[in-house]
């Protein structure tokens, strides 16, 4: 019998792998903060969230503030852990009981055993009873810590694991284990040693390898900031300019702070993050000077620039909530304009600051420390990895691609798709003296190493001017009677 699929036929395809879409996200790197365990490096929060997940007061807490307040609002932030001291080893405990009816010793004593190395001790619980809450609970398995284990500590981490932390930091410090009691009523297993584990402790970082350590496991960041112990003075400078010279190598883009004043002396300055990072022509830093050292520059002009889509706004002469313009007066406190040398002198390092004019406050220039507009490197990127994403999905999706014209039709047709968003958010321009040239080569010009390499390189398929932001205005006329 004739059916209509003998004369038309109709095919859908499920792709089942998608295009990576890269993230444009922003990483805060905190030192040694409490509020991410340090076997998960990283957490993420939101606007709704960062309050109750994050400790008042600290640096992740005010990067927050900052980044949640503007008139833009992102997703997310994530927050990373950099072990700037060495860390304590601890014992997981995910299955401790919360029946606090089961932790009712009716006022007796009971034990459980921990182990660090040779040394076994038997710990005593008590205080326990019908009235019994998880508080005492742990307040009790506390109060058990003796000995050898005596600066031990149980608590509940940010993530709400019951956990035992030891006093013995770094990768390779002594282990303990808990096992059950002997002398008398066993708690082990209320303390649920049956699924317990052991997590290493970490060794001092630097802020270059926690970056490496969380990228391990978490990658879909692109924007990264951070803070340490020696805050954003001239201190911080050495530790700034080597995490920076390690971005270099990375598809990121890190935005530093500085309050070291040496960013703003015209002449004799080598050893500020400004002179550093321009002299080696960081083009994926951008540094920002303030005098003002509570104030989380980062987060405010991140939090407000990466809501937006990529590329589509320039990091300059956008208002910013919540930071003072770059100046500080001599009463310590008072915010106030930077004058025309100590500007010229950043502007000569590639060095960004804050200004403030008719009640609106803002990022000038917005350049890299290679004097390369912030917004036009963030666009690049996001146009490369467009084009990679949808080549690997491709790649995953069709049944061959080969040194054919129809795959070269194909991938020219990826290009000239991201060209023409690129065109649509302004990043590049087509003009009758700057046009959108596309050139692919024919299948008939590889030759037949190139062919017999199954690896296609295209080279200079495509030609594009960019769109440059424009920062100042200067106009002159004339008036003729």
């Amino acid at each position: 019998m004739a059916t209509i699929s003998d004369h038309v036929s109709i095919t859908a395809t499920l792709q089942t792998a998608t295009s990576p879409v890269a993230s444009f996200d922003q990483l805060f790197l905190a030192a040694d903060t409490a509020d991410v365990p340090h076997d998960q490096r990283y957490i993420t929060t939101t606007k709704s969230a960062y309050t109750d997940d994050l400790t008042s007061g600290t640096d992740a807490y005010n990067f927050a503030s900052e980044f949640f307040a503007q008139d833009r609002t992102a997703d997310s932030l994530s927050i990373g852990f950099w072990a700037e001291t060495a860390q304590e080893n601890f014992v997981v405990c995910p299955d401790l009981s919360t029946t606090v009816a089961s932790w009712n010793l009716k006022g007796a004593t009971a034990y459980y055993k921990l182990t660090e190395n040779v040394t076994t001790e038997e710990m005593t619980v008590s205080g326990l009873d019908a009235d019994t809450t998880m508080v005492e609970v742990l307040a009790a398995l506390n109060a058990s810590l003796a000995g050898t284990f005596a600066a031990y500590a149980w608590s509940v981490d940010p993530l709400g694991r019951y956990i035992l932390t030891s006093d013995n930091t770094g990768a390779s410090a002594a282990t303990v284990t808990i096992t059950a009691g002997t002398t008398g009523t066993d708690v082990s297993d209320l303390i649920g040693i049956s699924t317990s584990y052991h997590v290493a402790g970490l060794d001092a970082e630097t802020p270059a390898q926690a970056l490496t350590a969380i990228s391990d496991i978490y990658d879909d960041y692109y924007f990264v900031c951070y803070r340490g112990s020696n805050g954003t003075g001239s201190g911080a400078a050495v530790e700034q300019l080597a995490l920076s010279t390690a971005v270099q190598s990375l598809n990121k883009m890190l935005v530093l702070v500085s309050t070291d004043a040496n960013c703003k002396l015209a002449s004799g300055d080598t050893s500020s993050i400004a002179y550093g990072t321009s002299n080696a022509d960081h083009k994926r830093t951008m540094v920002i000077f303030t005098e003002h050292t509570t104030d989380f520059v980062d987060g405010a002009i991140q939090g407000l620039i990466i809501p937006a889509d990529e590329g589509t706004v320039n990091w300059a002469w956008e208002p910013l909530t919540g930071v003072n313009e770059s100046g500080l007066a001599g009463d310590g406190s008072t915010a106030e304009p930077l004058t025309n040398t100590e500007r010229t002198a950043l502007e000569a390092k590639n060095c960004n600051w804050l200004e403030r004019i008719s009640g609106s406050t803002f990022l000038y220039p917005g350049i890299t420390a290679d004097d390369i507009e912030m917004r036009l490197m963030v666009g690049r990127d996001w146009f490369v990895f467009g084009i990679q994403g949808d080549i690997f999905a491709d790649m995953l999706n069709s049944n061959l691609n080969a040194f054919d014209n129809a795959t070269l039709a194909k991938f020219e047709g990826i290009v000239r798709e991201w060209l023409d968003v690129a065109l649509e958010r302004r990043i590049i321009v087509d003009t009758e003296d700057r046009p959108i040239t596309v050139d692919f080569p024919d299948a008939d010009d590889f030759t037949a190493a190139q062919r017999a390499s199954h690896t296609m390189t295209l080279s200079d398929v495509f030609t594009a001017y960019l769109n440059s932001a424009v920062n100042d205005v200067t106009i002159t006329g004339t008036f003729v009677i």
